[in-house]
């Protein structure tokens, strides 16, 4: 679907929330000097002025003065752009008046702007029909492909009476133009999201009749025949014959394609992304999606070897490169994966996730300084990329040993968010570093008032209460609860394993950490069961455990070290190589 700009997409939450009269009695109804359409004339120089002092209003964060400017300028030329620019204005200050007026200056002025048309749809639709459907017409002669999904958009804001005159219009488009394919398809997408498959139908078969080969009408059908039918396989075997009918029509490909892999028939789908990663439109995707089918069946080197292809694609080089360094990364090549995660440009969805990987395989190597320069020169753009960076600069820090710093990062954060629950268990974490389990103990009970049912609080709470002797009962409770609602984290267990082992139940707890060893290979829940096991005269099997851990991770041996050391065991008696063991692909999230 092509982009209409963001003029549509405002138009219709307007005219979505102005028919809620709940929310149009919170609307800004100051009436601005301009509801008249009759204006004087006005001169070359007036026209001058008037748009030099809106500018200045806008730069002023004065919208409403930077309205009435451009308002005066569109009444007067009836040019399309100013019409354009207090159409938007007048959306966005919720001004129900001037948006209807400036929007049919606009759709008037600019007959061949399929925006400007679809946006004086979406704002007559409720106060003059009969205008909305002229400018719906206006929108098909200038522009038919995809309209329908874009009169699905607004369908989908307005409220039931604009839902009811919508349909209304366009079945009265339909009316009017009978020879028009694109408009019987609308009619027919408007019916079926209205579970009107009769008419959809109706629509959808007159619009064949017009042009068998309309693309979206297609995949209407394909939809249709999975509702009647409630199984996929009709609808996936029809999509099959049109492809095959029509062996050009790439965008009807690609659909089939994404229909296959929702089902998980990648097989079916590898020999059609194959034809389509020579497509110039859809090469760089299909090049990714094959990657990914390769790595969903495990073989990654082919998974590899396409992605690289897509990198020639440049709406794909930034997918591509994140992919790639995810690949590398699994193949234990980290710095080759910092590289291809640091390529990911900053306009990329991908550059956070990519720049927040880079970040930790810096820190997991010992480069901590290194990792924080790069999570700094990253560039989030919303609260949530922003506030991720700022949880992985302090687990950086923690990894570091910098729980001063630490704790100076994760205090200004909560000076802003006091509630933060990530935040708060980030302290709690730090605290229980310093040895402060009273201040862990409070920012993790503050959580639970928050949010009862916080595993991780939970967790963490009967973890530190088990490191305390003579507050084994309190801790049991909130082990079992998180385990209630998350019986298979091998964390949670570790938790209730090393419980169980301070109460003395030796037996029971080796049971339990030696399921959460082999679900997670953690090197800590290692260092923990191989303990009880010491405990227990069980020195030969506590010492297998430790040293295939040590074997098996090269990082993070300090949990087994610090164990060894109070254990009076020579560390000694573990040097061993190190060895690649990574399993699977890293998640995208940069986690300690």
């Amino acid at each position: 679907m092509k982009t209409i700009k963001t003029s549509l997409y405002l138009a219709t939450l307007l005219i979505a929330l102005s028919c809620d009269p709940i929310a149009a009695a919170n609307f800004k109804t100051t009436p601005t000097t301009t509801t008249s359409n009759q204006v004087a004339p006005l001169s070359h120089q007036q026209i001058l002025t008037h748009l030099m002092i809106g500018e200045m209003a806008l730069q002023r964060d004065m919208p409403e003065t930077a309205l009435e400017q451009f308002m005066l300028v569109a009444k007067a030329t009836k040019d399309p752009e100013v019409a354009q620019l207090a159409t938007e204005l007048a959306i966005q200050l919720q001004s129900i008046d001037d948006a209807l007026t400036a929007s049919e200056i606009w759709a008037n002025a600019a007959p061949n702007d399929v925006q400007a048309q679809l946006v004086a749809v979406t704002l007559f639709v409720n106060s003059n029909p009969n205008k909305a459907q002229k400018f719906l017409l206006n929108a098909f002669n200038t522009h038919t492909a995809d309209i329908d999904q874009h009169v699905l958009i607004i369908l989908s804001k307005l409220s039931e009476k604009g839902q009811k005159n919508l349909t209304e219009i366009v079945e009265g488009a339909a009316a009017n133009k009978p020879d028009n394919a694109d408009i019987q398809l609308t009619a027919a997408q408007v019916a079926a999201v209205q579970l009107n498959i009769d008419s959809a139908k109706k629509y959808l078969a007159k619009a064949f009749k017009i042009k068998p080969d309309l693309t979206n009408g297609i995949q209407l059908q394909a939809k249709l025949i999975r509702y009647e039918k409630n199984d996929d396989k009709p609808a996936l075997d029809y999509l099959a014959q049109q492809v095959d009918k029509y062996p050009k029509n790439n965008d009807l490909r690609m659909f089939y394609v994404i229909a296959l892999t929702d089902n998980s028939m990648y097989q079916q789908a590898i020999p059609q992304l194959e034809i389509l990663s020579k497509d110039g439109t859809y090469g760089g995707d299909a090049l990714i999606m094959l990657g990914e089918t390769y790595i969903i069946q495990n073989k990654f080197s082919q998974a590899e070897n396409v992605i690289k292809k897509a990198l020639k694609f440049e709406s794909s080089t930034d997918k591509a490169s994140y992919y790639l360094g995810q690949l590398s990364e699994y193949d234990n090549k980290n710095a080759e994966a910092i590289s291809w995660y640091e390529n990911v440009s900053e306009e990329s969805e991908f550059h956070v996730p990519a720049y927040l990987r880079a970040a930790y395989l810096h820190s997991v190597s010992g480069d901590y300084s290194k990792a924080l320069s790069t999570l700094q020169n990253s560039s989030p753009s919303t609260f949530s990329d922003q506030k991720q960076i700022l949880l992985t600069e302090i687990d950086v820090l923690i990894d570091a040993k910098e729980y001063d710093q630490a704790l100076d990062n994760t205090n200004s954060a909560l000076q802003v968010l006091d509630d933060d629950v990530d935040f708060l268990y980030a302290r709690s974490v730090i605290y229980g570093l310093m040895q402060k389990n009273t201040e862990a103990e409070k920012d993790l009970r503050k959580i639970l008032e928050m949010d009862p049912n916080n595993a991780n609080a939970l967790n963490a709470l009967g973890f530190t209460l088990a490191n305390q002797p003579n507050r084994l009962q309190e801790a049991m409770p909130l082990l079992e609860k998180a385990l209630s609602l998350n019986p298979d984290n091998p964390a949670f267990m570790d938790s209730m394993g090393w419980l169980l082992f301070k109460m003395g139940k030796t037996e029971e707890a080796v049971e339990m950490l030696t399921e959460a060893y082999k679900m997670s290979g953690d090197n800590e829940i290692a260092a923990h069961l191989g303990e009880v096991l010491w405990s227990m005269g069980k020195k030969e099997a506590a010492k297998e455990v430790w040293k295939k851990a040590l074997i098996a991770s090269p990082v993070n041996h300090e949990a087994i070290k610090n164990t060894l050391t109070r254990l009076n065991i020579p560390v000694s008696e573990f040097k061993v190589a190190p060895v690649k063991t990574n399993t699977t692909i890293p998640s995208q999230k940069a986690t300690n």
